[in-house]
Formats: structure tokens, sequence, C-alpha cells
């Protein structure tokens, strides 16, 4: 069976995940959304990755700013940095789970094994 998969996110925390079936009578069916969330982060931009037959994975850049918010002196917001994350649709539980998470900088992504053009 063909499962389709989408991760739907704001600009801050959160991410919903929704599986998209069909019935046996052909109809298109959205499953309830799965949570994704983490509290005090930006999504600057989320993608679905290839991975064949796989659990789908969705890849998101995002920035942390807990520290930066709870910093009267503003000395952490300039230490926030870009983290690529990605996130994994396990299939078998109906649960989403956070992969992998490393730190970006300035859109340079190919110490994660993913390659990106910079400005």
């Amino acid at each position: 069976m063909l499962v389709f998969c989408c991760l739907a996110g704001a600009i801050e925390k959160q991410k919903l995940v929704y599986i998209l079936n069909r019935d046996a009578q052909a109809h298109l069916t959205i499953s309830s959304p799965l949570e994704a969330h983490k509290s005090n982060t930006l999504v600057y931009n989320i993608v679905g990755v290839d991975v064949g037959f796989e659990n789908p994975v969705f890849a998101c850049l995002e920035m942390d700013y807990e520290e930066a918010d709870g910093d009267p002196t503003g000395e952490a917001a300039q230490k926030t940095q870009q983290t690529l994350t990605f996130y994994e649709l396990d299939l078998g539980l109906n649960h989403v789970v956070r992969k992998y998470r490393c730190v970006t900088q300035f859109w340079q992504l190919v110490d994660c094994g993913v390659v990106v053009k910079t400005p």
C-alpha cells in the first residue's frame, strides 16, 4: 500500500504530520495530526527527504532561542546557531521522532552530509 505523508509547520514551535491513505473505495483519507512540536524553536524551512520505501523523513532548518529568550544582556542571542534537524515518522508506531540534529553555520551543511548552495 502506498502511503503519503505531509509535515506542516508554523514559524514558531508547531509541526504536525498527516498521513494520507486511500480507503477500499479509493477515497482519500487523512489521519489525525501527529505532533512533532519543539518549544522555543523558529523554523526556517521544511523539506521531505527521499528515503525510498523506508519510514518518511523530513529535514528542518531550525533555531533554538530558549537561552536567548531568557538572557536580558543579548549575548546569548548573538551565539544562537541554526540547526539541521531530521524528523522520522515511524509508521509502525504511528509516532514522530527527532532522529538527528547538527549545528549549521550560514547555510553550509556539508558537515551534516547535505550539500546546499550558499548565497
